[in-house]
């Protein structure tokens, strides 16, 4: 196995061209291939989705004042999971929480509403032919393959994808619109 112009060759990539073949993939897509895909949109990013989260709890909720913008940009900006997870507890309290309508509001004006101003690379990986899983709650994939999303919040779903009997796109930490 070698590298050549920052691809790998030899052993590892005919035995991954193999597993495709069999169906034996699960490609999972993050956020950097959404950046791309969206234009490099912050949205598309967690950290940039939860700086716009901050700024528009204290816009939607003036009692919170910039102290709460200060407060959550700080647990953003350390870049630690547990602070990072902290930061979005804040934001979905701020906005409502997860069943109110400024929280999916924000969700729909946001992640909702990115799109793939560069479907190359999705165009690529759709081609595969095998599951595609995303940690994103866009729907970027589901808007270059027409596929519908399924959640991790529904197994039995999940399971068909991954058996091959189901085609969807799989959110494994949430989908903008669920």
């Amino acid at each position: 196995m070698w590298l050549k112009g920052g691809c790998l060759h030899g052993d590892l990539t005919e035995d991954m061209r193999a597993q495709i073949a069999k169906g034996q993939v699960l490609v999972v897509v993050g956020a950097g291939v959404f950046m791309g895909s969206s234009g490099n949109s912050p949205e598309a990013s967690w950290t940039g989705l939860l700086l716009h989260g901050s700024k528009r709890a204290t816009h939607v909720n003036p009692a919170l004042h910039l102290d709460f913008e200060n407060l959550v940009n700080g647990l953003i900006n350390t870049g630690d999971i547990a602070m990072l997870l902290s930061a979005a507890g804040l934001v979905t309290h701020a906005l409502g929480g997860r069943r109110g309508g400024e929280y999916r509001r924000w969700l729909q004006d946001t992640v909702g509403s990115l799109r793939a101003t560069d479907r190359s690379v999705l165009e690529a990986l759709a081609g595969l032919g095998v599951p595609l899983a995303t940690t994103n709650y866009d729907n970027l994939l589901e808007e270059v393959t027409s596929l519908p999303p399924v959640t991790w919040k529904d197994g039995a779903k999940v399971q068909e994808v991954l058996r091959g009997e189901r085609d969807a796109i799989l959110h494994l930490h949430g989908y903008f619109d669920d």
